[in-house]
């Protein structure tokens, strides 16, 4: 059976013979690498939103590359979700530092952040682009943000490999999970894709990007960027809860990265906090994907104790009076709880 690479797996894949395209390659895409494994390939640029492709599969057993065809048709990712139905959501935070998830409509979000419309326009209304009546806001190509330094994550399953006490249970729940795409777009999201169908399950806003959202719709708009980290995801144990957890930077978006509970992608399990420069100036613009680990903090009636903990480095641009530092953040903190160093995260300089 042919394999397809996995840069394509955001299309639906159609098999066809790899002969009947073979006089008509008009461009050739020099050779990429892709988890470790070059990729020389072709493209057939095709009409509208279907394309063809030839690929040489390095898959092959034995040291033979096989030729495989097949076309990809481009998938709206909000085919099946109007603007308003989206489920989008964000991190209320209050002048105490006290976040709580909340769903992104103007209603529950602060009056000074942006107006109605506004908030409507992240949320893919396209009514008030130019180019229509009444129109205030700037024209674009889609209503999702381009995707540049963020890698996409694939999560299935849980890991089989983790251990501890009711993590059997847990895993034997949720073993036959959807696989979901999570990604940053520039457009202010952390996007979930379902990985069949392509469209979004939700979308994750990180309060510390609130301030410069209102730029995204203004007419003289100049490209910046937004949630432009990679993800990792890792299981581990939250508040005595096993949970599948997804930590990401923003790039230079901003300083800081978030948590969220990804266990059920079709019932976001919400924000479990977020870390930014509010909390310590020496964390920087992340722009890699943090680690999720399980890390001996102590013994306890001759007992090790263990927690765990998102553990990121710092990034570019930190405070210049900080030094670079390595950042161990609990996943046990409370979103209503302050950070507190010693406490609930610890750096390392």
């Amino acid at each position: 059976r042919s394999q397809v690479p996995r840069e394509y797996s955001m299309t639906e894949i159609i098999p066809f013979p790899a002969c009947a395209f073979e006089a008509s390659i008009i461009q050739c895409i020099p050779t990429r690498v892709v988890d470790g494994i070059g990729h020389p390939n072709f493209h057939l640029a095709g009409s509208g939103d279907i394309q063809i492709h030839i690929c040489l599969n390095p898959f092959k057993g034995g040291g033979v590359l096989q030729l495989v065809c097949f076309l990809s048709r481009r998938v709206n990712l909000f085919q099946q979700v109007t603007a308003a139905d989206r489920k989008i959501y964000t991190l209320a935070v209050d002048s105490e530092g006290q976040g709580e998830t909340v769903e992104f409509k103007w209603a529950g979000l602060p009056d000074s952040l942006m107006s109605e419309a506004q908030v409507n326009f992240l949320r893919g209304d396209r009514s008030l682009e130019r180019g229509n009546a009444g129109s205030v806001f700037r024209r674009r190509a889609t209503a999702l943000g381009d995707i540049v330094h963020s890698k996409p994550v694939i999560v299935g399953a849980p890991s089989p490999s983790v251990q501890g006490i009711g993590y059997a249970n847990f895993h034997a729940t949720h073993k036959n999970r959807r696989s979901v795409v999570y990604v940053g777009a520039n457009d202010g999201m952390l996007h979930a894709f379902d990985a069949i169908t392509g469209v979004e399950l939700f979308a994750y806003v990180p309060s510390a990007l609130h301030p410069a959202l209102a730029q995204l719709s203004a007419p003289g708009y100049v490209h910046r960027p937004y949630v432009d980290g990679s993800p990792g995801v890792g299981e581990a144990l939250v508040r005595g809860k096993w949970r599948t957890v997804l930590t990401s930077g923003m790039g230079m978006g901003a300083r800081g990265v978030f948590a969220l509970d990804v266990t059920v992608p079709s019932n976001f399990g919400g924000a479990l906090w977020e870390f930014t420069e509010r909390d310590d100036a020496a964390i920087g613009h992340v722009t890699h994907a943090p680690a999720i680990a399980k890390i001996k903090i102590g013994i306890e009636d001759g007992e090790p104790q263990f927690a765990n903990f998102v553990v990121v480095a710092s990034g570019m641009n930190n405070d210049d009076a900080a030094r670079g530092a390595l950042f161990l953040l609990s996943l046990d903190k409370a979103p209503s709880e302050k950070w507190k160093r010693g406490v609930n995260y610890y750096k390392l300089v």
